[in-house]
């Protein structure tokens, strides 16, 4: 009888204490749970030790349900203002950045481009006896460069009407011309594979500077060659630049086991782990998420910390929570890809218990139930709880 009591002793000790025995370890002392960076090595280390597997869709969704349509980013505007002719390959600015591929597939760039010149004449005649029948002219030709491909403007010309000027030294020898304008535009739009592989970015190569080159000039003509002229000429240019795109398709995070610190008195800390690409703000907004008791109330969460080693966030509740109850978190899962998915993860019982702090304000991590103890840690006897 003596041997039976021994060996139910033994076994006694050889189990790790229950639920009941951490509330009591805990209720010993009041203490301050330690800084928030100490606590996080310590879950760190808890994680290795026990982790909490995010449980993956029964059913992986195919890759089509979450393909979005066709989008365009914002146009790129790059201008050379009014510049005296002639010259060749000045930059527009500010420079073209290249569509950046992690945002998907570049399906097509369109580029709208103009390019004007402007010129002021006038003329003066310096013959004395008649008067003189004055033509002012504007020609010019373009080209930009450093695109996938050279867009060149055709030469053109405009003239104004003939105006008499009369003779040198009467009040109306010297014309002044309405300004000259010429001005020539176009739309393309490139889906061949070599053009957009130009226009995508790489390493080392995420921007261009394309260029203008203009030879633009004003003249005025005569029926008498003997004329005082004057003229000044320049050209400007803008290029619009759009890249469409399929964007990469980017699935919701799943949300994994629902993990608790901290028991009776202690407050309670609700840490969710995610799988899959996170938005980092949407994680961190405590407005995504509320405790639903098992009696219906709704809990606020006062503040939602998210933790990008570890893919997680950690949410505390206004109120504590009882650990034996099984309660339910609603969530708007964050999402980057720009959906609000909801879900409502249940969690609770002492098998969610992740660790919590003794007496000592010491973490104890927490495995199915039951205390954890570190290697090279010999196990404590802890009272229990009454």
């Amino acid at each position: 009888m003596g041997a039976i009591r021994s060996v139910r002793r033994l076994r006694r000790r050889a189990v790790a204490p229950a639920i009941e025995a951490m509330e009591s370890i805990a209720l010993m002392s009041v203490v301050t749970p330690r800084p928030a960076a100490a606590r996080a090595d310590v879950l760190r280390h808890h994680h290795r030790e026990a982790p909490i597997v995010s449980t993956p869709p029964a059913v992986a969704p195919a890759a089509s349900d979450f393909a979005s349509a066709t989008q365009s980013l914002p146009v790129q505007t790059l201008t050379l203002p009014a510049t005296l002719t002639n010259f060749q390959n000045l930059p527009l600015s500010p420079s073209l950045t290249l569509f950046n591929p992690a945002l998907g597939t570049l399906t097509s760039v369109t580029v709208t481009q103009s390019v004007t010149f402007l010129s002021d004449i006038s003329a003066q005649n310096l013959d004395p006896n008649v008067s003189a029948t004055i033509t002012a002219t504007l020609s010019g030709s373009d080209q930009i460069n450093g695109l996938s491909q050279t867009i060149q403007g055709p030469s053109r010309s405009v003239s104004s009407q003939p105006i008499t000027a009369g003779p040198f030294g009467s009040s109306n020898d010297t014309v002044v011309f309405p300004q000259l304008q010429l001005e020539q535009s176009s739309t393309t739009t490139y889906t061949d594979p070599a053009d957009l592989g130009f226009y995508t970015a790489t390493s080392g190569r995420s921007s261009i500077a394309p260029t203008l080159t203009a030879n633009g000039q004003g003249f005025s003509t005569s029926s008498s060659s003997n004329l005082l002229r004057n003229n000044t000429t320049t050209a400007s240019a803008t290029v619009a630049v759009t890249y469409t795109y399929t964007p990469a398709a980017i699935a919701c995070p799943t949300a994994g086991k629902i993990g608790r610190i901290g028991v009776h008195q202690q407050r309670t800390l609700l840490i969710v782990p995610f799988q899959g690409v996170v938005d980092p703000t949407r994680a961190a907004d405590q407005a995504n998420y509320l405790v639903i008791t098992r009696d219906g109330r709704r809990i606020p969460i006062v503040s939602a910390t998210y933790d990008p080693s570890a893919n997680s966030v950690t949410l505390r509740p206004s109120i504590r929570l009882n650990v034996h109850y099984h309660d339910t978190l609603r969530m708007t899962l964050p999402c980057a890809n720009g959906d609000t998915d909801v879900v409502n993860e249940r969690f609770g019982s002492k098998y969610s218990l992740i660790g919590f702090h003794d007496h000592q304000g010491k973490f104890v991590p927490v495995r199915n139930g039951h205390i954890v103890h570190f290697a090279g840690r010999s196990a404590t006897r802890h009272p229990r709880s009454s």
